[in-house]
């Protein structure tokens, strides 16, 4: 009897050691998600609701509430990612962390070829019953990509959303920007 009693207790203990072996209920160990909350409790943290004295009201405090707050952060990275894709600009971040935007860059079918990096058009081959590759003819052979230029290469990364991702497709299949070559 002892010996199921242990045996349970050793199986238990196990199981915990194998959901903390496998991730599990935790993040990956290099996944860092910035949000918006957090730009917020920094925020908070570096005003820590001083007050000032105004001719016009008693004691203001300087801080707003978060949903404003969110709402100030969001309308700004809108701005900002509509001069990216529709203006062609280059976002310049601050701390001397370099510069995000789109630039484009002319395909070598060559090379590509060779080491097997064109992209098969499925549809396309299965019309003509042969391989087909993706040229973006609609780009003038040209592919697109979000660059981080900065001096340092470190742990981060710039992952743009889906509708970021998207809109600059409308963008550059419509030709309605041209982006800087790389």
């Amino acid at each position: 009897m002892k010996e199921t009693i242990q045996k349970t207790k050793v199986l238990k203990y196990n199981d915990e050691t194998f959901n903390k072996i496998n991730n599990k209920n935790r993040y990956y160990k290099y996944k860092a998600e910035i949000t918006v909350t957090d730009f917020y409790k920094s925020y908070r943290e570096t005003f820590k609701y001083k007050k000032f004295k105004s001719k016009y009201a008693g004691n203001t405090p300087l801080l707003v509430r978060q949903p404003l707050y969110r709402k100030i952060i969001n309308d700004m990275f809108k701005l900002i990612a509509h001069d990216l894709v529709y203006k062609g600009t280059q976002f310049q971040l601050p701390c001397m962390m370099g510069t995000i935007g789109l630039r484009k860059r002319k395909m070598d079918f060559d090379f590509l070829l060779n080491e097997n990096l064109l992209q098969i058009d499925y549809a396309a081959s299965k019309k003509y019953k042969k391989i087909m590759y993706h040229t973006n003819d609609h780009s003038n052979n040209f592919r697109y990509k979000w660059k981080w230029k900065r001096r340092e290469k470190n742990a981060y990364r710039f992952v743009p959303c889906r509708a970021m991702k998207r809109e600059a497709a409308k963008v550059i299949k419509l030709k309605l920007n041209d982006f800087p070559e790389e």
